[in-house]
């Protein structure tokens, strides 16, 4: 049962993006263990620190990983329901290696109330190993989570993965999210009223010498504050206190994980919102000009959080980080396009300083912003050219910030958005998966643990094509029954297993081919050098040869000159 666990253990010379370094000859051995009849017992242990073989295959071997998910997912075993379509199609899913259960019955065997959880970015530069609880870390050494660390897109895009997800969102994690969006717009709500209701503060000279007037000819002055706005004021204030202590407990629980752009803004937002609608227990007082202004970015900032929290929804969350997507692409380029702007900026604030709009760097740069969009008022300041005081490098400016912003940099922030939708699309569902996942962890940090032992299935059994009705309508029947479903049906699910597999067998098959490939390539080199051994035996047999008969030679030649000298003499 530890076979992958050995395997692992020979080598730590692994790649962080994939299957590299020691870990890729280790693959043969670990994917023949896993389609053995063992392939469980293999899975079904853990190490002192916590770790898994399911957990390692994620790391550093994720198309192997993709075979456990494959053998996780048994569908029906009638080869005349095994088609997709019949709706007595069956799909059992075993969630065991996709949660922390193993893990977890470790930490009971051994009676253990924490693990040494590695930090791979701490091992990896040689600073050692961290302890933590498992509570505390629950997310950190969950198989998703690494999933999700690791950018593993095939095993979060998986059936399995996917139904565990949906299993648990529509268990408890659609409650708090719809709990939590309904109470955000309850505090949106009393903001805009608020806003709406409440007497602007005065910001004419004329006016602050009269107390609490708001009348401009003084006819009607301040005479309190209406009911609506005490009302929403005082809502307003009650719903970002109770957030806030909310807030205070997602910061005890995560630390420095809460820190992150929408919690800063959140926090921010109720801060600013006591601030902007405290003025309700001053009731003779006009609001100050100070919290007014605060209140505008309160209020642009409530409706941006507010789109950001629409990302879970269903149907329309897609599109908006898809939005948000493209927003980030836009700010990127903005450093480019900064550049353009300031240069054009400044030339123009040199050229046209005659004009009102132009006779600061500042508006110039502003309006040379504003002219990106098309609105070049070109009649304006174009019409006569006797009115422009250097009217040949003004036109000559003029056409070139033409070519270059409106026309070049508008068309290419196009064509990067256009261009990628696809991608950004099907990176847009995954993100909502991630963000999904995200929040079921912040859920499960604050549940009870007997509560999430109560809800664990290690198995389950589903039927895609059963349609459930409710007074005659599927859509309400996946509302209520949406437990019991899945976010694809029988055909969907079949074709996203087989494409594992093959893509799976893909791989395997270009592996087989590139070794065949190089066992080929050493057989024909071992011959050729065997025919060089050869070669060279035959030249040194063939020189020693040689080398006798010379010798033979040069023996007679001396004997016979021997002879003939005895003659002589």
């Amino acid at each position: 049962s530890s076979g992958i666990n050995a395997e692992y253990g020979r080598s730590n010379n692994c790649s962080r993006n994939g299957e590299g370094g020691g870990w890729a000859n280790k693959r043969d051995v670990a994917e023949a263990i896993l389609n053995s009849n063992v392939w469980m017992q293999s899975l079904t242990n853990a190490q002192q620190n916590g770790d898994t073989p399911m957990k390692k295959l994620i790391r550093f071997m994720p198309s192997i990983a993709l075979i456990v998910l494959n053998r996780c997912v048994d569908l029906s075993r009638n080869p005349a329901e095994r088609t997709g379509d019949s709706p007595n199609f069956e799909a059992e899913f075993n969630y065991k290696y996709v949660t922390n259960a193993i893990t977890r019955d470790f930490l009971d065997a051994e009676d253990n109330k924490s693990i040494h959880s590695e930090d791979l970015s701490e091992t990896e530069s040689g600073s050692g190993v961290r302890v933590v609880t498992f509570q505390e870390d629950y997310a950190a050494v969950h198989p998703i989570s690494l999933m999700i660390r690791y950018k593993r897109k095939e095993l979060l895009a998986h059936p399995i993965v996917q139904s565990l997800v949906h299993w648990r969102w529509t268990s408890y994690g659609r409650h708090f999210y719809y709990s939590n969006l309904l109470f955000y717009c309850l505090f949106l709500i009393c903001l805009c009223v608020y806003v709406v209701t409440q007497i602007p503060p005065l910001v004419e000279t004329s006016f602050k010498n009269v107390p609490n007037c708001i009348a401009p000819d003084n006819s009607s002055c301040f005479t309190g504050k209406s009911p609506a706005v005490v009302v929403s004021g005082g809502g307003v204030i009650a719903f970002s206190i109770f957030r806030l202590l909310i807030e205070g407990l997602q910061i005890y629980h995560q630390r420095t994980k809460y820190i992150g752009l929408q919690n800063m803004l959140e926090l921010l937002l109720f801060i600013v919102s006591i601030y902007f609608t405290s003025n309700i227990f001053y009731p003779d007082e006009v609001i100050s000009e100070l919290a007014w202004q605060f209140g505008v970015f309160c209020v642009l900032a409530s409706w941006g959080i507010f789109l950001l929290f629409l990302r879970k929804f269903p149907g329309i969350g897609i599109y908006i980080v898809m939005f948000v997507e493209v927003l980030i692409t836009f700010l990127k380029l903005m450093v480019v396009l900064v550049l353009f702007i300031a240069a054009f900026g400044f030339t123009f604030a040199m050229v046209l300083t005659q004009f009102d709009a132009y006779r600061t760097q500042p508006l110039a740069i502003l309006r040379t912003f504003i002219m990106m969009t098309g609105e070049f008022e070109f009649d304006s300041y174009f019409y006569s050219l006797s009115a422009l005081h250097y009217p040949e490098s003004t036109v000559i400016t003029f056409i070139i910030f033409v070519i270059i912003v409106p026309i070049v940099f508008m068309n290419l922030l196009v064509g990067l958005a256009v261009d990628d939708i696809k991608v950004v699309y099907d990176d847009a569902g995954l993100q909502r998966t991630v963000m999904k996942i995200e929040l079921l962890f912040q859920v499960e940090n604050l549940l009870s643990q007997n509560f999430i032992d109560k809800i664990h299935v290690p198995k389950q059994t589903f039927y895609p094509n059963r349609k459930r009705k409710v007074f005659g309508s599927a859509s309400l029947g996946r509302m209520i029954h949406a437990q019991n479903a899945l976010p694809f049906n029988g055909i969907e699910l079949k074709q996203e297993v087989t494409f594992a597999e093959e893509q799976n067998n893909g791989e395997a098959g270009v592996n087989a081919a590139k070794l065949k490939k190089l066992r080929h390539q050493v057989t024909t080199l071992t011959k050729k050098m065997n025919e060089a051994l050869l070669l060279l035996r035959r030249i040194h047999t063939k020189t020693t040869l040689d080398g006798s008969e010379l010798s033979e030679d040069a023996r007679a030649a001396a004997e016979q000159s021997e002879n003939d000298d005895d003659e002589e003499d």
